[in-house]
């Protein structure tokens, strides 16, 4: 059974949004009427053996007591058998076990097994909100005030009434609380809890600051750039989103597979003379306790939140704990060089013409590729630096990742690649330099503009990093032509790659490449790169990208830096998650094993056992959530 796949349906009560279900238990803050509740029902529950209370009032009062402490329980039990035909649902369970009980004269047992079951609940949903408290709070990203500067004076404010236009003030050594600009001042700040990145960023009048980042040399002022939300908890809803998946064949018949046993264990001993009628119930019934997977697995979420919490700390982001579980498979890559492998910002490195001066050479660049989509476009308007006379600009045509025809000021200028100049006629050299835009000015070549996009230093570390961590085939696409391609495969030392790809081409070539592989494939590509729509790949990764990013939601595994190397570390996370899941779950399984067998024996009480499992239980919790917290990411 998959430790990743460990979701039961009581689980299902939590929708994927936070949102509270419709269960007996919500995982947030427990009412003061649930805690009423038990109360009222363990002093009724001590009333019977202290006043040593005769049958039958003291059914009567065991019951009600039973009742009180889990009415939603028995309400929820009763519906899932007779109007949903769910019979190994944990509340169906435990009101068979409650009631039967009664049955057998040992409604007691029954009454505590109830008031436990809702105790443990109770005492679980407690632990579970104080670890997440504590995760998240060692992540340093959960801001409940902001400074504030009204008319010159400084307040402090929740950050739900902070508006965006406040200013708010953030001293040296504080973190910025909220998504603002720099309106007065000048700093560095620390952005190694977004990005991962430990290297510092000046910031001065007019650059943005996300939350989150630390502020590190001196006080700044700063306008806040929207109401409430933020980075940072964005950050933290992307950690608290959890895929339910209980489809796992090994998961669906485990309750049944023990409840059978239980049956028929029961049965034999009754019929071989071993124990009366009423004892061989007694001791089914105590192992039917033991029935529901959701003890052993309850705690594996818990696991899961820690490492994907740490690997936010280090500037990777899970969507969920299904990514988490996709991730360990992986075995091959494919990357979108553009912004993964390279810096993804080309830049003008160098001007050729023999007919203008390379101001006015690059001015008549710029003006031809005013309306171009390309990424080409953005290095040469970027290297003119003048201003765009729109007017000028007629008849423009682009060819996607070639180039543009267009009239500026009446004469038509081509510029592009070799392959756009062989498409009108005006074919260049074999050996002409890929990486150059040609530019034709009337009927003649009026010279060249040669671009670069640098590559990656951890470019020539990632392919080696890869195998390390079980990734079997690495390919990587570009836009760019074969002269570059070959400079990235050379310093990747990726062999395998496709160039000349637009964005469609690309996502084809990615489909193709998985349906040709039963493995699992991740997609790793710059935010400029990512569509809206999820690609072919198992797993979308996309570098330089936030949560609150426009299409940030549809991928697997976000990279809020630029560093592409990092799915090696969130691989090697993902492999740990495995092990830690392992681990707790063979805890819980050998605990829940041992009562078992003192079940079977008559060793053990129906409560008892509960009890037993319960601690065990939250034991496994409290150190799988904080303890793997700090271990899992060594």
């Amino acid at each position: 059974m998959s430790a990743f796949d460990a979701k039961t349906p009581d689980q299902l009560n939590i929708r994927n949004d936070g949102a509270k279900g419709k269960g007996p238990i919500d995982f947030g803050t427990p009412s003061a009427l649930l805690v009423f509740r038990l109360i009222a029902a363990c002093v009724l529950c001590g009333i019977v053996p202290i006043l040593k209370v005769p049958s039958p009032q003291s059914t009567v009062i065991l019951l009600c007591s039973g009742l009180i402490s889990g009415i939603d329980f028995v309400y929820d039990g009763i519906k899932q058998i007779l109007l949903e035909e769910k019979y190994f649902n944990r509340n169906a369970i435990i009101t068979l076990i409650f009631l039967v009980s009664f049955i057998i004269g040992v409604g007691y047992e029954g009454t505590c097994l109830m008031i436990l079951t809702q105790l443990g609940r109770l005492l679980a949903s407690y632990v579970q909100r104080k670890t997440r408290e504590h995760v998240e709070g060692l992540t340093g990203l959960r801001y409940e005030t902001a400074r504030v500067q009204t008319n010159g004076d400084i307040s402090e404010k929740f950050i739900d009434e902070v508006r965006a236009g406040d200013i708010i003030s953030v001293h040296a050594g504080e973190d910025f609380p909220l998504d603002c600009i720099v309106m007065e001042g000048t700093s560095t700040m620390d952005v190694s809890r977004i990005t991962g990145s430990t290297k510092m960023v000046n910031i001065s009048i007019g650059d943005a600051v996300l939350a989150g980042t630390r502020n590190v040399a001196h006080d700044v002022l700063c306008e806040v750039t929207s109401d409430g939300s933020s980075t940072a908890s964005a950050i933290l809803d992307q950690l608290n989103r959890t895929q339910l998946v209980n489809d796992n064949p090994a998961f669906k018949y485990f309750t049944p597979a023990l409840m059978l046993i239980s049956f028929v264990y029961g049965i034999v001993i009754a019929v071989m003379g071993q124990v009366d009628a009423y004892e061989a119930i007694h001791r089914a019934l105590a192992m039917f306790t033991l029935s529901s997977a959701l003890p052993a697995f309850a705690w594996v979420g818990e696991i899961c939140y820690a490492v994907r919490a740490g690997a936010a700390v280090h500037g990777v982001l899970f969507r969920d704990d299904k990514a988490l579980k996709e991730m360990e498979h992986c075995s091959s890559v494919l990357f979108s060089a553009e912004g993964t492998l390279t810096a993804g910002q080309q830049k003008v490195v160098a001007v050729q013409s023999d007919r203008f001066d390379s101001h006015t050479f690059l001015k008549i660049a710029a003006h031809a590729m005013a309306y171009s989509k390309e990424a080409s476009a953005d290095a040469v308007i970027k290297a003119y630096g003048g201003p765009i006379d729109i007017e000028l600009i007629q008849d423009f045509v682009e060819i996607p990742h070639c180039g543009v025809k267009v009239i500026v000021d009446g004469i038509q200028v081509i510029l592009g690649t070799q392959a756009l100049l062989a498409a009108v006629g005006r074919p260049l050299p074999d050996d002409a330099d890929n990486s150059v835009l040609f530019m034709i000015v009337g009927s003649q070549v009026a010279g060249t503009i040669t671009l670069s996009d640098p590559i990656r230093k951890s470019a020539g570390t990632i392919i080696s990093r890869l195998e390390e961590v079980g990734v079997q085939h690495t390919e990587f696409v570009t836009s760019y032509s074969t002269g570059i391609a070959d400079k990235i495969s050379q310093k990747s030392r990726i062999v395998d790659y496709k160039t000349n790809c637009g964005e469609d081409a690309k996502l084809r070539y990615l489909e193709t490449l998985k349906f040709a592989s039963d493995e699992t494939v991740m997609y790793v590509c710059d935010q400029k790169w990512h569509g809206k729509v999820h690609s072919a790949a198992d797993l979308d990764t996309v570098v330089d990208c936030l949560p609150t990013m426009e299409g940030a939601g549809t991928a697997e595994l976000l990279l809020p830096g630029k560093r592409a190397v990092l799915i090696c570390d969130a691989m090697k996370w993902s492999k740990k998650a495995r092990r830690n899941c392992t681990t707790a779950l063979g805890v819980s399984m050998s605990v829940k094993g041992v009562l078992m067998v003192l079940a079977a024996l008559g060793l053990t009480t129906i409560w008892f056992s509960a009890f037993v499992e319960c601690a065990a239980m939250l034991a496994v919790g409290v150190f799988s959530g904080k303890a793997f917290f700090a271990k899992s990411l060594k």
